[in-house]
């Protein structure tokens, strides 16, 4: 999962690659847009249930909704929710750890790790005069890294609010559904804020370049989503690391190791009764180091729901 995304109205227009839809337009109503993203069975020969495992987009726009019947006829199927972290209750937990780990040690700064080019253009990206800058270089790249904004987010739009984790956690709420959580706590936030300091600069050098570059990698992403297009996904995934070998490490700690901790308590969540529904962010599902590969590693099957035909069959 990703930090919660910035709070704000979703009236942008998205203009998507194979045609432009109007603001509030579920992508299923518009005949020239594709919209089947990813959705996987998977069963185990040790377990009662089977699971369905759905690539989430954590910040969202209201034409996500509704979703396509395989993934609706999935959820009305199961009778659990699965997810990596249970946001809602534990938001307060989760801003306090973020924020515990935000701050470098005594003695540096951000200019230990990043040239001074790279540091004066992205107080110029935030906008702010040099002393209000210096409370910034106190953070770890990583926190910096996740307040950058860039033009693709302000021009879509898009909110947590309306972000299928927040939608499936709500609907299980109010259908009394037991929510299973994937990862603790500790776990998420190790990977998300773990690895050295050179490292995680050199993540945020990569990050800021592309934004600098006009990238668009949250409408990449949401579309490549919206058409199940894995290849398109993994590219984009791979993408995020920048070129050669530097952040491996820090993919493997994001991606490869926790799937491997997920896929397990996912099939040890199956052998209760009662069909789940597994939601975790869309990268999770492609790529060598993908959830699906994982889970299949430990004897599982996962096979891909074919839209047309009945998910519950």
């Amino acid at each position: 999962m990703t930090l919660p995304g910035r709070r704000r109205a979703a009236r942008a227009l998205l203009a998507m690659a194979g045609g432009a839809s109007l603001p509030g337009c579920a992508y299923r109503s518009l005949p020239f847009v594709d919209y089947q993203p990813s959705l996987f069975r998977v069963r185990a020969d040790s377990s009662p249930t089977c699971a369905w495992l759905f690539g989430s987009i954590h910040i969202g726009l209201a034409r996500f909704y509704p979703l396509p019947d395989a993934v609706e006829q999935a959820w009305q199927s199961s009778r659990r929710l699965a997810c990596e972290i249970n946001t809602s209750q534990n938001w307060d937990r989760l801003r306090e750890a973020f924020r515990a780990r935000a701050l470098l040690p005594d003695g540096k700064s951000l200019d230990h790790f990043i040239d001074e080019p790279t540091l004066t253009a992205l107080r110029h990206h935030f906008g702010m005069g040099s002393y209000e800058w210096q409370s910034r270089l106190r953070l770890r790249p990583w926190a910096l890294s996740m307040l950058l904004v860039s033009e693709d987010d302000n021009r879509m739009g898009a909110q947590p609010a309306l972000g299928l984790d927040a939608h499936f956690l709500g609907r299980a709420r109010e259908a009394q559904r037991p929510i299973i959580e994937l990862e603790a706590l500790d776990e998420q936030i190790e990977a998300l804020t773990g690895g050295s300091d050179t490292e995680q600069a050199a993540q945020l050098a990569d990050r800021f370049r592309r934004i600098r570059q006009w990238d668009r990698p949250l409408q990449h992403i949401v579309d490549a989503w919206r058409r199940g297009d894995d290849t398109r996904l993994a590219t984009l995934k791979a993408h995020s690391f920048g070129d050669g070998q530097r952040l491996l490490g820090l993919r493997r700690r994001m991606f490869g190791e926790r799937d491997e901790r997920m896929a397990r308590r996912l099939l040890e969540a199956m052998r209760t009764p009662g069909d789940i529904f597994a939601l975790v962010g869309a990268l999770h599902l492609v790529g060598e180091d993908s959830l699906p590969l994982a889970l299949q590693a430990l004897g599982a099957t996962v096979e891909r729901v074919r839209y047309g035909a009945p998910a519950a069959a």
